[in-house]
């Protein structure tokens, strides 16, 4: 359920069925919601009044042949810039001859996405990483993206990695990330944040890292020196945004 509500005395202004977790995200005079189902679907809604402007499915299209389906959306729909980012994870189940592993022959396919839209929900581009498999499918995409941040040119999607990508796209309807870096083993829990030319990429245990948000003129890039408070830190707990030039940070409990 998304609820709208006054923010002087926190009285509900309206309230929309939006089934699932994510975090929705106000663009122009609308709010943009995720709702996890067969498919995903994202809605459009004007902020004043819930009013339904307009839906768009994402996420991987496994076909009708399909005996189950199931896609969930990421964490929180990114607005920023005029533009909409929303990552999903998709997973899939077919009854296919000659795939081993369960009686029923079971063929399995996990795929996660990251789309970018338009203000109106219109795509600008996506991105695609799927496996298949035989036998009982995994509970969740183990590559599904965790969150976003944004430059003007920049959008970040950190994963198993981080992967920058051009925020206009690649003139194509599919990208690649332009470079990526590795987290070293590191176990991505926040969304990561850009303060000034540092992205910072918070972790579950120990230190996050930083890296420059410009990339580093090559395909892989290393992170900068030093390591990021880590979320325990009573200095600065995460998860972490940012006020200008400087970097704030809330206590998760």
């Amino acid at each position: 359920m998304l609820k709208a509500l006054d923010p002087t005395n926190g009285n509900e202004l309206w309230n929309a069925s939006a089934p699932g977790t994510s975090v929705p995200g106000l663009i122009g005079d609308g709010v943009v919601a995720g709702i996890d189902g067969p498919r995903c679907t994202l809605r459009r809604l004007a902020a004043a009044s819930g009013a339904s402007q307009v839906t768009a499915t994402v996420g991987y299209a496994y076909g009708n042949n399909a005996t189950t389906r199931s896609c969930v959306m990421g964490p929180s729909v990114l607005t920023e810039n005029g533009r909409v980012a929303v990552s999903t994870s998709s997973t899939a189940t077919f009854a296919v001859p000659g795939c081993g592993g369960t009686s029923s022959n079971q063929l399995w396919g996990a795929a996660s996405t990251v789309t970018v839209l338009d203000a109106t929900l219109n795509p600008i581009w996506t991105a695609t990483d799927a496996t298949i498999g035989c036998g009982t499918p995994p509970a969740g995409s183990a590559i599904a993206p965790f969150g976003f941040a944004a430059t003007d040119t920049t959008i970040f999607v950190l994963s198993l990695e981080v992967n920058a990508y051009p925020a206009n796209g690649c003139d194509a309807a599919t990208c690649h990330p332009a470079w990526t870096a590795p987290l070293g083993g590191r176990i991505a829990f926040y969304e990561p944040v850009v303060a000034g030319d540092v992205l910072i990429s918070p972790a579950w245990e120990g230190h996050g890292l930083f890296f420059d948000a410009r990339g580093c003129g090559a395909a892989i890039c290393t992170n900068l020196p030093g390591d990021a408070p880590d979320w325990e830190s009573s200095a600065a707990p995460s998860p972490w945004s940012t006020g200008g030039s400087t970097l704030l940070a809330t206590p998760l409990f």
